[in-house]
């Protein structure tokens, strides 16, 4: 059962892994907002660049934000956000779960903790995300996946038309009352990215894992989105200026092995713990998923020899 409360201001907790051409923006931007924030704490896995030190002399700057840091190895990103949720002084505060890559739009932190204080239903709550070519970040709006499409999706990836993609819906798709209904100042979604979300401490308390820690890396974002409408819980994105994501800069693009591998293990992850059926299509499912990631890779690797080619 929910009980109505009123939080005044939120945690933010950041997951950095060689983050240091954005965390320095970020945590700027969030001291710009700092009236609405009680504590940042990022947990750095393992940076080998200067995030750290971008971060300490950052915070140094910027008195009205109390920054906490916490150094370990990778350890993905799930527990990464289990990591620096230990580090908070308030454990009972919502969460906000923020990207080192992002930079909110003015106000951004102030609306979605106001919308979070008005209905105990919503379990997250995000803001739109567009790339650094103002396009819509395709994560920002999504539908949960289904079994028949994330079937074929996890065998052909994007070529599976957009109609049955999970990460095809756009703002356009909220106007028009689609993937849920409007409501003043905010739209009632199926899934977010877990680069920007406030999460309700009813829902997800920080003393517990948000996120799903069977994912390493992606996935455990739709995985948390399922969980809470399982739940009874919203998920809901807020009619606002829209912030900015740098996509990519810790993964690398196209990603590198280890990020493309986790993409991949997290495809299969979500199809085997809410879609899956039988032994026979799991089966199928992680045959398609293997042969997607051998090709995607072969891809990616040939991308950047193009990409150093052109260079050189």
């Amino acid at each position: 059962m929910t009980t109505k409360l009123f939080w005044s201001k939120v945690n933010i907790v950041c997951v950095t892994f060689n983050n240091e051409a954005t965390v320095e923006p970020l945590l700027r931007n969030l001291a710009e907002q700092s009236e609405w924030i009680e504590q940042v704490v990022v947990h750095d896995n393992g940076s080998g660049d200067d995030t750290v030190a971008r971060v300490e002399a950052v915070s140094a700057t910027c008195p009205d934000l109390t920054v906490t840091i916490i150094r370990a190895d990778n350890v993905g990103f799930g527990q990464g956000i289990f990591g620096a949720c230990q580090g908070l002084s308030d454990g009972e505060l919502p969460t906000l779960c923020l990207n080192p890559d992002a930079v909110l739009s003015a106000g951004t932190v102030e609306k979605m903790l106001d919308t979070l204080n008005s209905d105990p239903l919503i379990g997250v709550v995000t803001a739109p995300l567009v790339r650094a070519d103002g396009q819509l970040d395709s994560a920002s709006v999504r539908k949960l996946p289904r079994f028949g499409s994330s079937l074929l999706y996890s065998a052909v990836g994007k070529l599976v038309p957009k109609r049955f993609r999970y990460n095809a819906t756009t703002i356009d798709d909220l106007e028009s009352g689609l993937p849920g209904q409007k409501s003043p100042g905010h739209s009632v979604i199926e899934a977010t990215t877990g680069a920007l979300m406030l999460v309700n401490p009813q829902f997800r308390p920080s003393t517990q894992p948000i996120f799903d820690l069977e994912y390493w890396m992606y996935g455990e974002d739709l995985q948390l989105c399922k969980d809470a409408a399982d739940e009874g819980y919203q998920v809901v994105i807020i009619d606002w200026p829209a912030s900015l994501h740098l996509k990519g800069v810790s993964s690398g693009w196209p990603r590198g092995r280890t990020s493309n591998k986790a993409f991949h293990d997290a495809l299969f992850l979500y199809y085997a713990k809410n879609m899956s059926r039988s032994w026979a299509d799991r089966a199928l499912a992680r045959a398609a998923v293997s042969a997607k990631f051998t090709l995607s890779q072969a891809a990616g690797d040939f991308a950047r020899r193009l990409k150093l080619s052109s260079r050189s």
